[in-house]
């Protein structure tokens, strides 16, 4: 009688540690499924941004030596930078990538933007020399623009803040683009998918939330970096 008692007893525990672990098993499968179709999306987006990059008519004036990008699921954005040396002047190097777009397809506010840095060299660094950069932004037609071109180039004695690439790309690859030519640049394609998701998260950098469930990488000419999902 009281093993009858007992075994009746054993089943509802046994039933109770049955469903939770059913629970445990099936938030685990989801989330699983909902990490794969997060990473698909992010995926999806860098995959768009660098099928665009390749469009791009820009003349061949430097060679590559580094690539990165990021792409946000949460922001719907993607863009990806790549720097190159040159042995033209920056000035020249923005003119001719900025004369290869198409005023058709493309628009540029300022065009390309030539300026002195330092402004006043004797308030900033008196001992250093000022140089010249330049830069231009365009974005393709129709409005809101989907995709954005960022240009920024310098001479290889450029000093200061340069705000060119992440602060590993500036560390780790701007110095090996100023040993191999007089230049280097940076060409920054911006892709949004929905633009206002963006600038809802996104309003300025100090408080954008585009960094997270992000996929990011780095690339170096000889093909060594590395990929980071969040």
């Amino acid at each position: 009688m009281g093993a009858m008692i007992r075994a009746r007893l054993r089943l509802p525990v046994f039933a109770a540690i049955f469903t939770v672990l059913s629970i445990i098993y099936l938030a685990t499968e989801y989330f699983r499924a909902w990490e794969a179709d997060n990473d698909e999306e992010n995926t999806r987006l860098r995959e768009i941004v660098a099928s665009k990059y390749n469009e791009l008519p820009f003349p061949s004036m430097g060679t590559l030596v580094y690539e990165e990008g990021s792409a946000s699921r949460k922001c719907k954005m993607a863009e990806i930078r790549k720097l190159f040396s040159s042995d033209m002047a920056p000035a020249e190097i923005c003119r001719a990538i900025y004369s290869s777009l198409s005023p058709e397809h493309w628009a540029s506010r300022d065009g390309c933007s030539v300026k002195t840095y330092p402004y006043n060299p004797k308030d900033i660094a008196p001992t250093r020399p000022a140089y010249e950069y330049a830069g231009l932004y365009a974005c393709i037609k129709p409005f809101p623009c989907k995709f954005g071109i960022e240009v920024t180039t310098a001479p290889k004695e450029a000093w200061g803040s340069l705000f060119m690439l992440s602060h590993y790309g500036e560390s780790q690859a701007i110095p090996l683009a100023r040993n191999r030519g007089k230049s280097f640049y940076t060409v920054t394609l911006h892709y949004y998918s929905e633009e206002n998701t963006y600038a809802r998260l996104c309003p300025g950098r100090a408080e954008c939330e585009c960094d997270w469930n992000s996929l990011q990488w780095w690339k170096f000419q000889d093909g060594s970096g590395f990929y980071r999902s969040d």
